[in-house]
């Protein structure tokens, strides 16, 4: 993976990079909608980094089996920058890849953010397989090119899996993550967008540091399922 720019507009909308497919403007925001959702331009972006005000500009769109390769990419490469997601490059692998993309496709969801051709961004989540808990979509994982973080990429991958959860998957009313304590930019957006902290599991994780800190475990709830906490999402939704 290069280091092309993730280039950049001042309020780029999704209708206007040329999308025509009735099932990708299901996935759309407009300011509408960001106003409903309780978004801003002041809410921090995912993977430690600061939303700039600037919009990224590329295309949201589900995620297919032939993207692996591109998605095997960008794992690899945000693994290699510290905290950017739980696994190492080494530990980034074909068969980890095929697996929670393989997940996604049967009982879950998955999107992924192009620019001119090349995935700079991804998010997926699936549902356990359990039948207590098929309401649940859980595994969320987000992985954005280092140069594209902080330009709005990870919000609009968020907003486009929660909505289309909303939308398409109306037995899903939960949506979980974890999100390690030092990371209090990702935490600030899990919250704009709806999620509530829920609990820590203590020292679970060791940092690039060597330190062992919290993982904190959030979780959004679809709005008619329960509390005044969901008002995000007509809306809206990492870590693996």
């Amino acid at each position: 993976m290069n280091t092309m720019e993730c280039e950049h507009g001042d309020d780029m909308r999704m209708k206007d990079i040329g999308r025509n497919d009735k099932s990708m403007k299901d996935t759309a925001r407009n300011d509408k909608s960001m106003k409903d959702t309780g978004m801003n331009d002041k809410s921090m972006a995912d993977m430690g980094m600061e939303e700039t005000g600037t919009k990224s500009i590329g295309l949201i769109r589900p995620a297919v089996a032939a993207d692996g390769e591109q998605v095997l990419a960008l794992y690899k490469a945000v693994a290699a920058v510290p905290g950017g997601i739980a696994r190492t490059p080494q530990e980034v692998s074909a068969d980890y890849v095929a697996g929670f993309m393989g997940r996604a496709r049967a009982d879950g969801l998955e999107f992924v953010f192009e620019h001119d051709g090349r995935i700079l961004g991804e998010i997926h989540a699936a549902r356990p397989g359990i039948a207590c808990f098929a309401h649940v979509l859980t595994d969320l994982t987000i992985a954005v090119a280092p140069q594209c973080q902080g330009q709005g990429a990870g919000r609009r991958l968020f907003e486009a899996l929660l909505g289309e959860a909303m939308r398409a998957l109306p037995e899903v009313t939960r949506v979980e993550l974890f999100v390690r304590e030092s990371n209090l930019r990702a935490q600030a957006l899990y919250r704009s967008l709806g999620f509530v902290e829920e609990g820590r599991l203590r020292a679970r994780v060791v940092n690039a540091h060597g330190v062992p800190e919290h993982d904190i475990i959030m979780g959004w709830l679809r709005p008619q399922a329960g509390s005044a906490q969901g008002s995000t999402a007509g809306s809206t939704a990492g870590s693996t």
